[in-house]
């Protein structure tokens, strides 16, 4: 899963709650329930009303992220990516609807749908709700974008980040942390990016939040192993 894989809203409607049990149960490994949710809405898909179509194919495709024969097939992913594109201002369900699906974008077009993300969703940045979701998903962008070796493009959104975020912004501040440290690990200095991803890892624990720190030690280990499989420090991939 990607680092945030879901956000938290204000005014949490009933798909939101759906949404949020869904996830909790990938967290806990409950596939099972999981499964049972996604059987229980397919009337979801075949409703008139596109909006319960993209709602139903969220919750396949976080089924399918740990179970291939769940997997969005092009039609779908087409459906997908068609609905972004024809929205030509994104609020907080925009923007979260596009973090549930970054996994079936190839690098391109998730690139490309970045930077349009950027675009309109900074349009609203008055809006706290708007901000948070908008720095979730280029955090989440970046996670997927620094394995592909997108070098300009991490280190841009990178920046936009930086910008967004302010001292309040305790969560968002600390997941900056733990991108930050990606960052210098691939780029060959791991020995100061490794304590700022496990800095970031405790701050987690000690704030209780251990399903989210054992996510996250879990991206340090695949990071780490991307950096070992990777050129060698001496050839930084990062400047």
């Amino acid at each position: 899963m990607n680092l945030i894989s879901y956000v938290i809203i204000t005014q949490i409607d009933e798909f939101q709650k759906l949404w949020q049990k869904s996830v909790n149960f990938v967290y806990t490994n409950n596939i099972g329930a999981l499964k049972s949710v996604v059987k229980r809405n397919l009337h979801m898909y075949k409703s008139n009303n596109i909006r319960d179509k993209i709602n139903y194919l969220r919750l396949k495709n976080l089924l399918g992220e740990v179970d291939k024969n769940y997997q969005l097939t092009y039609f779908e992913c087409k459906l997908v990516t068609d609905y972004l594109a024809e929205s030509k201002i994104w609020t907080v369900k925009e923007l979260s609807i596009f973090i549930s699906f970054m996994n079936c974008f190839n690098p391109d077009l998730l690139e490309h749908i970045t930077n349009k993300t950027y675009n309109k969703g900074s349009i609203f940045l008055t809006i706290k709700e708007n901000k948070h979701v908008l720095v979730q998903a280029l955090l989440n962008a970046n996670s997927i974008l620094i394995q592909e070796e997108r070098i300009e493009t991490v280190m841009k959104y990178h920046g936009y980040i930086e910008r967004l975020i302010d001292e309040n912004d305790l969560f968002e501040k600390n997941i900056f942390l733990f991108a930050t440290g990606t960052i210098e690990v691939v780029n060959g200095q791991i020995f100061k990016g490794k304590a700022k991803m496990l800095k970031s890892i405790e701050i987690l624990q000690d704030l209780g939040s251990h399903q989210l720190a054992d996510n996250f030690q879990s991206k340090f280990d695949e990071i780490l192993k991307f950096y070992e499989t990777s050129n060698n420090s001496e050839t930084p991939k990062f400047r």
